[in-house]
């Protein structure tokens, strides 16, 4: 099982979004990443230029946000590899 990077990157904007600090923001982060590693989740490195072009092209063609846009862009790039 993966978990793309963008997944964890709206993890922490949500977070730093409804108030966190970012001292609290880490505790979480590095619990998440605990988590992930007893679970056996990977984490897929799948930002860059191509996935955020792709991004757009989502957002406009189905109406996504941002942040929807961005992980079905890392989930079909997943696909792809």
């Amino acid at each position: 099982m993966v978990a793309p990077d963008v997944v964890v990157l709206e993890f922490q904007v949500v977070l730093r979004a409804r108030g966190r600090r970012p001292a609290q923001v880490k505790v979480a982060l590095l619990a998440l990443r605990e988590v992930l590693r007893r679970h056996q989740v990977k984490e897929a490195q799948t930002l860059g230029a191509g996935l955020l072009a792709l991004r757009c092209e989502l957002e406009e063609k189905y109406g996504l946000s941002y942040f929807d846009g961005l992980v079905a862009a890392a989930a079909l790039s997943s696909i792809e590899r």
